[in-house]
């Protein structure tokens, strides 16, 4: 057992110490005394914080003790250097036509590709990438250039996948990459996994419910029925099968609780409103083919464009008769706010409809409530 705590011990050490080892600043210079490559640990960069300077770190940087530049070296001088987590390597890059030596950061590495931001004498971000083969030749801008024909040579890489040689539909989503890394690296997935599903959709449609719901009000036993809806939905994707999938539907109610005995409460219950469920949607896009299973959960608000109840019961006059008394109608709250979950299936008859059914249960948090249980359907079109 001590044997077993002290391996813990240093396998936790371990983890320690290179995750501050990763963190740490450090400069890599070339030596022109010592003739080598010489490493600084722990360095204090001396940064501005204005766009120009944030232009003028590309050519050169500074080092600082106790507050004050100690040391300038210039991009030709510099092999790399971290700040802050990123990594800067000096590279070669055309502007205008003129080659230049620069320190860039390296926002994206995954073999065989690595990227790097460069900012213009005019203060715009660029996108430049490298492929481990041509490490000495000046990087490739990640932009078409409709003047002259240039296309982005990462488009050309994607295409060679298999699936974008058989897919119209990933050759299309190739074509419209812009050149910032999250647009890369979402083909980049799509092309690496030969799965379609992983293409983000805006999509909209149209949809139908139908199931129990019960009513609780006050100190009333109403039985379950059987409600509908129908309405409009849309689904935003967000990331990694996530999406933002709100609706707009209209709902209709109609409760009663009629008793034989004279002695007991009647009371009928009427309502219609609009509901606009908002939920977060996550997809199993992983996996292959053309159903996907999905879950979601979220917030339903409620704006009632009638709901109202009246109740009908017995009182005794003076003289000790029996007689009925009517409530009258009793106005409820127009807005109410309900939570919702539930699992569900896609069905992709083609790559731009799918067919959807889920299972959902939904329940108000006002005092006078509903609940349900809901079998929907939906169609994007």
């Amino acid at each position: 057992m001590t044997h077993y705590k002290l391996l813990l011990l240093l396998v936790s050490f371990f983890c320690i110490t290179s995750l501050y080892a990763q963190k740490r600043n450090f400069l890599m210079y070339k030596d022109s005394v010592l003739g080598k490559d010489t490493l600084i640990l722990n360095v204090e960069f001396s940064f501005g914080a204005s766009s120009a300077s944030a232009k003028q770190r590309q050519y050169s940087i500074s080092i600082e003790k106790n507050g004050r530049i100690v040391k300038t070296y210039d991009a030709k001088d510099i092999v790399g250097y971290r700040e802050g987590g990123t990594t800067y390597a000096p590279k070669v890059i055309l502007v205008n036509g003129e080659r230049r030596k620069v320190l860039l950061p390296r926002i994206y590495w995954k073999e065989p590709v690595q990227m790097y931001v460069f900012i213009t004498d005019e203060g715009n971000k660029e996108y430049y990438f490298q492929n481990d083969k041509d490490e000495n030749s000046p990087l490739h801008p990640m932009r078409d250039d409709p003047q002259t024909g240039y296309v982005n040579p990462l488009k050309t890489y994607l295409e060679e996948f298999p699936i974008a040689q058989d897919n119209e539909e990933v050759k299309a989503y190739i074509r419209s990459m812009k050149p910032t890394v999250n647009s890369f690296r979402s083909r980049y997935k799509v092309c690496r996994t030969g799965n379609a599903n992983y293409i983000p959709r805006i999509r909209w449609g149209v949809l139908a419910g139908a199931g129990i719901a019960k009513l609780f009000l006050e100190s009333y036993d109403f039985k379950p029925k059987l409600q509908g809806f129908v309405g409009v939905f849309a689904d935003i994707p967000l990331i990694d099968g996530f999406s933002f999938h709100p609706e707009l539907t209209y709902r209709k109610y109609a409760f009663s609780k009629l008793e034989e005995s004279k002695t007991k409460l009647n009371v009928v219950y009427n309502r219609q409103d609009f509901v606009l469920p908002l939920m977060l949607r996550y997809t199993l896009v992983s996996l292959k083919g053309k159903i996907l299973p999905y879950m979601q959960l979220g917030a339903e608000l409620g704006y009632a464009l009638k709901n109202e109840s009246a109740s009908q019961y017995t009182t005794t006059d003076p003289d000790d008769f029996i007689v009925w008394t009517e409530s009258g109608i009793i106005k409820h709250d127009k807005f109410g706010i309900a939570y919702t979950a539930g699992i569900g299936t896609e069905w992709k008859i083609r790559s731009n409809h799918s067919l959807f059914l889920d299972l959902r249960y939904c329940k108000e948090t006002t005092k006078d409530y509903l609940t349900g249980y809901y079998a929907v359907v939906s169609f994007n079109l």
